[in-house]
């Protein structure tokens, strides 16, 4: 495979910046992993020494998920990419996948912005309809 799967290697840059862009979901889904109750601090005038962070840890928990979307959004990308390079045919699964994915995003022709490709998947993602759609084709997806 190309370098970043440029199609122009050395003078497009591919899907480089999508692995910038992994990258940085993946720093902030660690800071969302981290237990709230390490910042519990002491309220009513020091009568108590703990405060339930439950709103907070629910409120990381959907930044987090968001995040994930991000993470899977990128890797969808990249691997639909490549498999447009690749002369085999992916699984049927892999396939309808795909497809999803090329729904809402149009394969790489030279460099562009993938910024609102990248928030198309995500949204996808989030809405949770592409599972309900494949388990439909070819059946439920073990857990």
């Amino acid at each position: 495979m190309p370098a970043f799967l440029a199609q122009d290697s050395g003078l497009e840059s591919g899907l480089m910046i999508v692995q910038y862009v992994a990258g940085a979901s993946l720093a902030e889904l660690h800071g969302h992993a981290a237990p709230r109750t390490n910042f519990s601090t002491t309220t009513s005038a020091g009568q108590e020494d703990h405060v339930s962070m439950g709103a907070t840890a629910c409120w990381n928990l959907l930044q987090a998920t968001q995040r994930l979307s991000e993470v899977l959004a990128c890797e969808l990308m990249v691997a639909c990419e490549a498999l447009e390079l690749e002369a085999l045919s992916p699984a049927p699964i892999v396939n309808s996948l795909v497809q999803r994915v090329r729904s809402v995003v149009k394969p790489l022709q030279g460099d562009r912005s993938t910024s609102k490709d990248l928030m198309n998947i995500s949204a996808e993602l989030l809405d949770g309809k592409w599972l309900a759609r494949i388990e439909a084709e070819h059946g439920r997806l073990p857990r």
